[in-house]
């Protein structure tokens, strides 16, 4: 039986990695938020290296998952509404 699971990730764009921050077959904005909150601690120090945080306009970006980056000096920005090419 196949099963939709969602994956987290954040793409480093100057170095290319790939941050994997988890797995889930139900998303949520506080399990989002949550995982965004890893991120942070698991940096550490390396959170400098991020200015921007760019995500679409899902609702599981909640208020919570902006006031992460925002507490760690990161402005997140949201893609424009219906541009696909904006997401290319």
């Amino acid at each position: 039986m196949l099963k939709r699971l969602y994956v987290l990730f954040v793409i480093e764009v100057a170095t290319r990695r790939v941050h994997v921050l988890g797995v889930t077959p139900q998303p949520v904005g506080e399990w989002v938020a949550k995982q965004a909150r890893n991120l942070v601690v698991d940096l550490e120090e390396g959170i400098g290296r991020f200015r921007f945080v760019l995500c679409d306009r899902d609702t599981k970006f909640t208020v919570g998952f902006d006031a992460v980056f925002a507490a760690a000096g990161i402005q997140v920005l949201r893609a424009p509404v219906r541009a696909p090419q904006a997401n290319a």
